[in-house]
Order: structure tokens, then C-alpha cells, then sequence
């Protein structure tokens, strides 16, 4: 049996062209990921939504805080109850390993790339 997630327009870090819409798992993982590429304070219902990675790309970063600060957005949707976070600087960019344990359903495990420009959902791998 498969957890509902709800549903919503396709994107990442911009719209989907076609307006395509994604549900169940998918939906949800594109959910965690647009955290990462929208800067704090810029939805205007909620302040505290968002933490732009895109900004970080190129510079020294603490990758203890960088990872303490995605978790704290991955909590924040009501469907996660807990989460763990892997960054690696790459060349152009940050690896971003996100274990994320839903309050509901089987646990999973989100690739995400980071460069200057965008957020990338790479994969969802969901647990055995």
C-alpha cells in the first residue's frame, strides 16, 4: 500500500513547462527539495521557509551548519518526522544526501544538486 503525500504542480526550482502534476512520494520529495533553493523570508505566509543552497556554491562552508539547516526545513513539512543531511562540495557545486522518515510511510533517501544556478531533485531512493 503505497502513503498518500497529496499532490502538486511539478518543479523543483521553477514550474514545470507543461504543468504537469506529480503525486504520492514524488510529490512530496519535490516538496523537500524546493526548500533548498528558495531564499528565507520571501513566502510572504510563512518567514521561515527556505534555505537558498544555490547561495552557498562556491563559497567555504561549515558543512555541520549547511546540514543542520537543511534538516531544520525538512521538519518543517508536517509529513516529516525526522531527517538526516550529507553535504559534499564539488567542483560547480554541493551533493546533497537528505534521509528523510516520513511520519507516515517507509523511509527514503533524496539526491540533490546544488550549483550557482538551480536545485536539482537527482533521485529517491525509498527504503526496504
Amino acid at each position: 500500500m503505497t502513503t498518500d503525500y497529496g499532490s502538486d504542480i511539478s518543479g523543483v526550482d521553477d514550474v514545470d513547462a507543461e504543468l504537469s502534476f506529480v503525486d504520492g512520494l514524488r510529490a512530496f520529495a519535490e516538496a523537500e527539495a524546493r526548500r533548498l533553493g528558495c531564499v528565507q523570508g520571501t513566502l510572504e505566509d510563512d518567514p521561515t521557509y527556505g534555505y537558498d543552497l544555490t547561495l552557498l556554491v562556491g563559497d567555504v562552508i561549515d558543512r555541520s551548519e549547511v546540514e543542520t539547516k537543511i534538516v531544520e526545513q525538512m521538519v518543517m513539512d508536517d509529513r516529516c518526522a525526522g531527517a538526516t543531511a550529507t553535504v559534499t562540495q564539488i567542483q560547480g557545486g554541493l551533493d546533497v544526501r537528505v534521509f528523510v522518515e516520513p511520519v507516515r510511510g517507509k523511509p527514503f533517501t533524496l539526491t540533490i544538486g546544488v550549483t550557482a544556478l538551480s536545485v536539482e531533485l537527482l533521485g529517491i531512493q525509498e527504503a526496504e
